[in-house]
């Protein structure tokens, strides 16, 4: 678990383009918001 304020590991993911890109990417450059959203678009 991470907490507030806590640097996140690094990862890299593809994107909705299927382009690969890693968390550290954006590292002392932007602030970053990860949102999981379980089963959305699937039609369940």
């Amino acid at each position: 678990m991470v907490d507030v304020g806590q640097e996140a590991p690094d990862f890299t993911l593809r994107n909705h383009t299927g382009e690969k890109f890693s968390l550290s990417r954006f590292r002392g450059e932007k602030n970053v918001v990860l949102s999981w959203h379980v089963l959305c678009f699937t039609g369940q």
